[in-house]
């Protein structure tokens, strides 16, 4: 099988949690979409892989990749125990920075960010390149940024906590839909294979 992520970083982290829930023998790679469109070697990985696994919002790019006849398989994504527990703990007091890399994602992240820190009352959202990045950035006393966003870092002011909003695989899904769409999976395939040895 094979994941195909955005960001290197965190594709790897997903195939990482991923790979800890599947059966023994059962094997995940990741690439990203970028590697994809530049690497023939994680191309032919992808394009041979029994099952393909990523985001829904990504699945008709992948599809459009990879081609209508493969199988894509989405699973759902959660924001992981780290980013759950770092926004806990921002004071509530504290001016919160939240940093999307893409626009269309801002108002879910805007949303996650307040589930998991109602306490924090203060907000200012932007995206990694809009024009008042700098001057949000110096206004905040932390910032949580999305994954893609981590130069970030490197413009807070010193001593300015900066944390990524990372997510990690739902477990139900990977229980629910991922493993039960391994198991249709060998099971189609087994039959072939057997009455092609026989």
């Amino acid at each position: 099988m094979v994941f195909v992520g955005v960001f290197a970083e965190a594709t790897r982290a997903y195939v990482v949690e991923i790979q800890r829930r599947l059966p023994r023998g059962d094997t995940l790679t990741g690439i990203t979409l970028d590697e994809f469109a530049r690497s023939d070697v994680a191309r032919q990985r992808a394009l041979s892989a029994d099952l393909i696994v990523t985001f829904a919002n990504r699945k008709a790019e992948v599809v459009d990749l990879m081609g209508s006849e493969r199988r894509v398989l989405t699973i759902r994504f959660i924001p992981a125990d780290q980013t759950r527990t770092a926004l806990a703990t921002i004071d509530p007091r504290a001016r919160l920075g939240v940093v999307s890399t893409f626009p269309e994602f801002l108002p879910i992240m805007k949303a996650g960010v307040q589930q998991f820190a109602p306490h924090v009352r203060r907000l200012e959202a932007t995206v990694l390149q809009s024009p008042d990045l700098k001057e949000v950035l110096r206004r905040v006393d932390a910032v949580v940024y999305a994954s893609g966003s981590e130069r970030v870092r490197r413009m807070v002011k010193p001593g300015i906590r900066a944390f990524e909003y990372r997510h990690a695989p739902d477990p139900h899904e990977i229980d629910e839909v991922l493993l039960p769409a391994l198991e249709e999976l060998r099971a189609g395939a087994l039959p072939r294979r057997a009455s092609a040895a026989g």
